[in-house]
């Protein structure tokens, strides 16, 4: 699969829609691989109540496809993900935890115009914050 000309990886996807429930079962099979890399994610989603569960897994599994979300701040996103993150409760305000490492990490703020890259950050998602711990970002990187 490509979104925006990078490569996501191989999908697959095992999921079944009750249609009387108007809830989706994402069921364990799901998972895109990388080579290397791969995510898995597991849970529901229902759409009748409004109701998400949901528990992913990431190892090494290159970030660069997330950089189209954010392009009107960074470019040049690069880097790999490890981690486990679960969502969980209302789809309007629901709770998120987990903790995700990020490894050889690039990006460019195009507000600075600055390039930047980290050997290794960690993110902890705590609901609606995301901690990060002992960051060091090196400036100048082509």
């Amino acid at each position: 699969v490509t979104i925006d000309h990078d490569t996501v990886g191989h999908v697959m996807a095992a999921m079944v829609y009750d249609v009387e429930e108007r809830k989706l079962n994402i069921l364990k099979p799901t998972s895109i691989n990388q080579g290397m890399g791969s995510a898995s994610i597991e849970g529901m989603v229902g759409l009748k109540d409004s109701v998400i569960h949901l528990s992913t897994m990431l190892e090494q599994i290159d970030i660069t496809p997330v950089g189209q979300f954010i392009s009107d701040y960074v470019s040049g996103l690069d880097g790999l993900a490890s981690g486990n993150v679960s969502v969980n409760g209302r789809l309007e305000a629901p709770d998120i935890s987990g903790r995700m490492e990020l490894k050889r990490g690039r990006l460019k703020v195009l507000f600075l115009g600055t390039r930047y890259s980290l050997e290794k950050a960690v993110f902890n998602f705590t609901n609606r914050r995301i901690d990060m711990n002992e960051i060091v970002l090196r400036d100048g990187v082509s």
